[in-house]
């Protein structure tokens, strides 16, 4: 709990976040320089695990990682593979991390 003397405690989460210009610029740059190479190696790690290394990620491969329960992992699979291949590419993969992050 913060002293009500410096800040806002806890239990009051009303308060309004102003982001400023700086803020949209540093999320860029972490995407950039951050999020989207961690991404990457993600899924070369998840691709040299999958039965068709040029196809992407399959949904057995997906489903270990995301150790989601039944339907919300099926369903999960299913929101990311856009093109509905049955394989999740580069682009659907960082894309859909994205969405979820």
């Amino acid at each position: 709990m913060v002293d009500a003397k410096k800040g806002q405690g806890l239990n009051d989460l009303s308060g309004k976040i102003e982001l400023g210009d700086d803020a949209i610029t540093l999320n860029e740059e972490f995407k950039k320089n951050v999020a989207i190479p961690y991404f990457k190696d993600i899924y070369r790690d998840l691709v040299a695990q999958s039965d068709s290394k040029s196809k992407g990620i399959n949904r057995n491969t997906f489903l270990g990682y995301t150790s989601l329960p039944g339907i919300i992992g099926e369903r999960f699979f299913n929101v990311i593979d856009l093109n509905t291949s049955g394989y999740i590419d580069l682009k659907e993969f960082v894309h859909g991390l994205f969405k979820v992050y």
